[in-house]
């Protein structure tokens, strides 16, 4: 192992991350980050001015985690009052024009936009102009890119046939294909890692588990359950599995073999993975119950959309039902964090699933609420099409990553320099996904 991987895995270890109040200031910035851009592009008045949606989107995205992520409370402010100045002044929207938006976009905007801060956060991870603090977490604690693996849980079942209440009529051959896909991504990043010897943060999933095995897993253990028992008695289950996993980890030693056992045969090589999906599984039903119960209808007295496939419940009442929600998960995870075990991604504890959980419920608040205040859509195509081709983008953007990576040492890059390199790959990555849209559409 050459001294430049050597440091480069050194730079991504041992850190403990920040707290969960830094991390509710980032994803609370997102949502009016999106507004402000709409609204900008909304002033050009014409939604084709891709540079203007790259510089009011983009790039203050990959500010407030990069060069100006000290002080994002202060842009937080500036955006807030920015936003409230176009919305008094200006005249952005009109209250209470429309209070029954379509709430389908606000969670295709929080999916979009939060893979999105994904792609840019595990390129600038291994810049030195990324902050530790929001680099993953060794053992305990939380970070920005802690919660990121789990919000991409969250946001596979806030959004599943079952969760918006439609009947899944993909076809045995489409299905198969859906799923091993994933599986057949996740061995192929192992294959390409290991061929070109790139640097492996171990105790992140394992040495041959990632992420595409992770939310494989999630998927077809959700899949067979429904096809043995009712979602009510797989929410039970869950519960049940959860309680177990977290008394092992905190009574029977559990926590210890994850930490620190040698890795001598494929569960123990791989156990972050492994012993991680009794958490996010459980994270991956409680978004879908969720989702299936408080934020799409129950009856056609509460809904926007009078279709019994697929209606939302009327925008006011899902605002109140994102905020509850927030603020139990909240409490939940602050209880777990203080008298039960610390906060571990590693460990998908307690306390991890119930801040995942609190801090997407805030997310989605604030984008129901921001489009509640302007009484409109926020129309944002760059967004939208990334949450329409997640996995592609994804997949591209780990590519671009592995080429940089490869191709320089980040870790030597000034930070002007390392600024131009995210902003080469963000723009890289912008006009492959536009071409991509526009593939597709043309097909």
């Amino acid at each position: 192992m050459n001294d430049s991987k050597i440091n480069h895995i050194e730079f991504v270890t041992g850190h403990n991350g920040t707290n969960y109040y830094d991390i509710f200031v980032t994803l609370l910035l997102v949502p009016f980050i999106i507004a402000n851009s709409n609204l900008i592009l909304s002033y050009f008045n014409d939604k084709n001015h891709y540079l203007i949606e790259f510089i009011s989107l983009v790039v203050p995205l990959v500010l407030i985690i990069t060069s100006l992520y000290h002080i994002r409370i202060i842009i937080l402010l500036f955006n807030i009052i920015f936003f409230l100045f176009s919305k008094i002044i200006l005249k952005y929207g009109i209250y209470h024009e429309n209070k029954e938006t379509n709430f389908k976009k606000s969670i295709s905007l929080f999916k979009g936009a939060t893979m999105f801060m994904t792609c840019i956060a595990i390129i600038a991870v291994d810049f030195q102009l990324f902050s530790r603090d929001q680099a993953k977490t060794e053992t305990y604690g939380i970070s920005f890119m802690d919660v990121g693996t789990g919000i991409m849980i969250f946001s596979s079942g806030i959004s599943s046939y079952y969760s918006r209440r439609i009947e899944n009529k993909n076809s045995i051959i489409k299905y198969l294909y859906n799923r091993f896909l994933v599986l057949i991504l996740g061995i192929g990043r192992l294959l390409l890692l290991k061929a070109f010897s790139y640097p492996e943060h171990v105790s992140e999933y394992g040495t041959e588990w990632n992420f595409f095995v992770t939310i494989f897993c999630v998927w077809i253990l959700s899949d067979i359950l429904k096809m043995m028992l009712s979602f009510q008695y797989i929410l039970y289950f869950n519960i049940l599995i959860l309680f177990i996993y977290q008394f092992l980890l905190s009574n029977n030693g559990l926590t210890e073999y994850i930490f620190n056992s040698p890795r001598i045969n494929f569960i123990s090589s791989n156990r972050e993975g492994f012993f991680s999906l009794f958490g996010l599984f459980p994270l991956y039903t409680f978004s879908e119950y969720l989702s299936h119960n408080y934020l799409f209808c129950v009856s056609d007295s509460h809904c926007v959309e009078n279709t019994p496939k697929q209606s939302l419940r009327k925008l006011d009442d899902r605002i109140f039902n994102l905020f509850a929600i927030s603020i139990i998960f909240y409490i939940l995870y602050f209880i777990s964090n203080n008298f039960i075990q610390t906060i571990s991604r590693r460990l998908a504890n307690f306390a991890y699933i119930f801040a995942v959980i609190s801090l997407s419920f805030a997310c989605l608040f604030t984008f129901s609420f921001i489009e509640y205040l302007i009484g409109k859509e926020i129309n944002l195509k760059f967004i939208e099409i990334v949450n329409l081709h997640q996995l592609y983008v994804f997949i591209l953007a780990n590519l671009l990553t592995g080429l940089i990576n490869v191709s320089i040492d980040t870790l030597l890059c000034s930070n002007i320099f390392s600024l131009f390199i995210l902003f080469i790959y963000c723009i890289l990555l912008y006009i492959s996904t536009y071409s991509l849209s526009f593939y597709l559409k043309s097909k």
